[in-house]
Parts: C-alpha cells; sequence; structure tokens
C-alpha cells in the first residue's frame, strides 16, 4: 500500500510516497505507522530527491494527519499541519517538544 508523508520538519511539505508491503498493513494504528515510518527511511526504501521521514512529519493515513513525534504519534488536524509548515526550525522544534509533553499518543 502507498502512503503520503509530508516532510513538514525541514521542509515546507514536500510530498514522499511511502510503499509498505501489504502484509505490514494490519495491526493497529500505531504499528502501522512505524511500519510506514520505517519504510520512510532512505536506508530502508531509497528515493532519489526526497530526504527520510522524520520526527516533525506528518502521514497521512485513512484521512488523518498523524505527527511524527520524537516518541510516537500524535494526531493533528489538517489546520495544525499547515500553521507547522509555517514555523521557523527552531519554533517547529519548540511545538513537538510541547505536543511530545502535552499529547496523547497513539
Amino acid at each position: 500500500m502507498k502512503f503520503n508523508a509530508h516532510l513538514t520538519a525541514f521542509t515546507d511539505g514536500q510530498v514522499r510516497q511511502v510503499e509498505v508491503p501489504n502484509m505490514e498493513c494490519s495491526g493497529t494504528t500505531n504499528s502501522i505507522l512505524e511500519n510506514i515510518y520505517l519504510y520512510g527511511q532512505n536506508e530502508v526504501s531509497p528515493m532519489e530527491n526526497r530526504r527520510s521521514v522524520s520526527p516533525g512529519d506528518a502521514i497521512e493515513y485513512h484521512g488523518k494527519f498523524y505527527m511524527i513525534l520524537l516518541v510516537g504519534f500524535t494526531e493533528i488536524t489538517k489546520n495544525n499541519l499547515e500553521e507547522f509548515k509555517k514555523l521557523s526550525l527552531p519554533n517547529k522544534i519548540k511545538y513537538l517538544m510541547e505536543m511530545e509533553n502535552k499529547s496523547e499518543k497513539i
């Protein structure tokens, strides 16, 4: 299956399409997000002209957006994602740290 990862940590939201083997697309939302993250790494699935998926990026899954935190994931709205894209890198890091401490993780 293919999933979109919005590369918002270090860019303004380029989309990297991440392909995950179908046999690894079942289970909990968290386990699927972890597999999308894994297959979004250039060491696992090299992609020319796209960086690896990182904390601060967002994964689109079943019409929802999940921000990749330093540890885990949290659901965010499309509006929050758009606001995040506009932040400077230091403010993105601050935002992630706040979400890490406040958010209910998936």
